[in-house]
């Protein structure tokens, strides 16, 4: 078994409807050749580093799938090209299986990884931070004058 890994970067400007949309074409392009798709999701929009297209950011879709045969993919190549939606892709061979993707896992992931970077005791934070501060003490015209 091979087992691929396409990213493949959609018009900004779609809305999540009409990258669901794009995604299930893309799906039912690899179905037809008996391929079975392990994860197809969306990564996040991200600011290209050159302009494509004259689009500066672009919405950036993984999709991970395994084959037996390598036949279909001058085809399905092919069919990224043609689609107008499809701003780039590359697709590359993967050495093993990669894990399956769980949308929730990932948010509960980075929920913690948010907690941890808080402080837990603000109020204690701006209570010291206030008693280091001093008050400037501005002199008057004459004191200056003395100096």
């Amino acid at each position: 078994m091979r087992y691929y890994e396409t990213l493949y970067i959609a018009n900004p400007n779609y809305e999540h409807d009409r990258l669901i949309q794009l995604m299930e074409n893309v799906a039912n392009e690899l179905n037809g050749n008996k391929v079975s798709i392990i994860n197809h999701y969306i990564w996040s929009k991200k600011r290209l580093a050159y302009l494509i297209q004259k689009y500066k950011y672009g919405t950036f879709i993984i999709l991970h799938f395994e084959a037996e045969k390598f036949d279909f993919l001058k085809d399905f190549e092919t069919y990224l090209k043609l689609d107008k939606s499809i701003l780039r892709h590359q697709t590359i061979l993967l050495d093993k299986k990669p894990d399956k993707y769980d949308e929730r896992t990932e948010e509960t992931s980075k929920d913690k990884e948010r907690k941890e970077k808080e402080p837990d005791d603000t109020a204690e934070t701006i209570e010291s931070s206030e008693e280091k501060m001093e008050p400037e003490v501005l002199k008057s015209e004459e004191e200056l004058k003395i100096e």
